[in-house]
């Protein structure tokens, strides 16, 4: 009976720690996955940084308007759209299943600690799992 104790026991410590690797592994494709979309909008690539969202944002924006749209939240924090940051360190990333207002999948939330030249910023990407790829699907940006 104690070992049969003991195994259960183990069996459950191993796989609560496989769903927090896992939640980790999630977290961490999807900051890479964010990253990189982040090099697109650094690099004013707007165009590329909307095709390369997720359905949800270009369902909810055109092109157009993303271009826009990310102008003008760069000048409302006082950042010029050319304007390269010297630092962008993960302040915090949380996997979660639910978020207000869209349904359930698997997501991740990022937050970011962005210097620039001038000033420092906190980004915050939302991004959703499609298929087997990670995809920004929000985007804030505010002073620091």
């Amino acid at each position: 009976m104690r070992i049969t104790l003991r195994a259960v026991s183990l069996l459950l410590i191993l796989s609560v720690a496989g769903v927090s690797t896992s939640f980790a592994q999630k977290e961490e494709a999807a900051e890479k996955a964010a990253r990189e979309w982040l090099s697109l909008v650094d690099s004013t690539n707007t165009e590329a940084s909307w095709e390369s969202a997720g359905t949800m944002l270009k369902a909810a924006i055109t092109a157009a308007q993303w271009k826009d749209a990310l102008a003008a939240a760069r000048a409302q924090v006082g950042l010029e759209q050319d304007v390269l940051p010297l630092s962008r360190e993960l302040a915090g990333a949380g996997y979660t299943q639910n978020l207000p207002n869209i349904p359930p999948g698997e997501y991740v939330v990022l937050q970011f600690n962005v210097n620039y030249p001038a000033r420092a910023v906190v980004e915050t990407v939302t991004m959703a799992l499609e298929g087997d790829v990670w995809k920004v699907i929000g985007y804030y940006i505010r002073p620091a």
